[in-house]
């Protein structure tokens, strides 16, 4: 969480200063009438999106253990053979 958490704060810092400068800049405003700024954001969450639907495994009908022991092999770890206390 502490890692998406840092991508959003990055990425909200070189996000909201440049769409003021993108939306002035001439030959953009002659071209995309001031669209520049919201299709680079559409362009990003396409990207995002992909990005998710490619890494982020189905798990729709799957019980939790299952998803979870799925998970950890994955990592590389050894599954867990008897529950933390």
């Amino acid at each position: 969480m502490t890692v998406a958490t840092v991508a959003l704060w990055t990425a909200n810092v070189i996000v909201s200063p440049t769409c003021p400068i993108l939306d002035r800049h001439p030959a953009l405003v002659s071209r995309v009438h001031h669209g520049c700024p919201f299709r680079l954001d559409a362009a990003m969450c396409a990207a995002a999106f992909g990005q998710v639907a490619w890494a982020v495994p189905e798990t729709c009908r799957r019980v939790l253990e299952d998803i979870e022991r799925g998970w950890f092999t994955a990592a590389g770890h050894l599954e867990q053979t008897e529950p933390h206390p």
